[in-house]
């Protein structure tokens, strides 16, 4: 128990640090955590390893959120809730994390893309289950071209390009959307 308590600390004051906007180092870290260097080095080897571990907390508590989601029966406006719920999250993640991850090792980078492609993969499958929840409201034609999944995948790539390059404008992704499956 005290080591999950320690790791709990350690992931704390490492998230008010990188909140602060101050560069985050194990020597303050441990100041801030008000213990020793080596007793921060036992529970992690690296802050690389701190900031992974707390990513994967937030990812987590994310995949949490969004099982709770109560997304409306209609497509249009659930692809909508889960948009708006996803950019939430990545923009707080961009705000808070990102440098932090921008500035770790090759090995770390690539621990993280491995994390992020089972975050992708449950994202799809949310994706996938409010097409398969709304089949009923998509019109058939589109399944003489594209199965389920190419529909989910297509729908994914759409969101995820909308978020990454920033452009916040949910509009056209709700036109491609209703374009696509009414």
């Amino acid at each position: 128990m005290k080591n999950n308590n320690t790791k709990e600390l350690i992931k704390e004051q490492a998230i008010n640090i990188i909140k602060s906007n101050t560069p985050i180092n194990m020597r303050l870290l441990a100041d801030k955590c008000q213990m020793g260097l080596g007793t921060l080095y036992y529970y992690y080897k690296s802050k690389d390893e701190i900031i992974i571990d707390i990513v994967d907390d937030y990812w987590s508590s994310f995949i949490s959120t969004t099982n709770q989601l109560q997304l409306d029966n209609d497509i249009n406006i659930a692809f909508e809730q889960l948009y708006f719920h996803l950019l939430n999250t990545f923009l707080f993640f961009e705000k808070t994390f990102l440098r932090e991850l921008r500035l770790s090792t090759n090995t770390t980078k690539l621990d993280k893309r491995q994390n992020e492609e089972s975050y992708f993969n449950y994202l799809r499958e949310i994706i996938l289950k409010i097409i398969i929840e709304r089949k009923t409201q998509i019109n058939q034609e589109v399944f003489h071209n594209l199965t389920i999944e190419d529909l989910a995948n297509f729908i994914f790539t759409c969101i995820i390009d909308l978020i990454i390059h920033s452009d916040n404008n949910y509009t056209k992704l709700a036109y491609i959307i209703k374009k696509v499956v009414n």
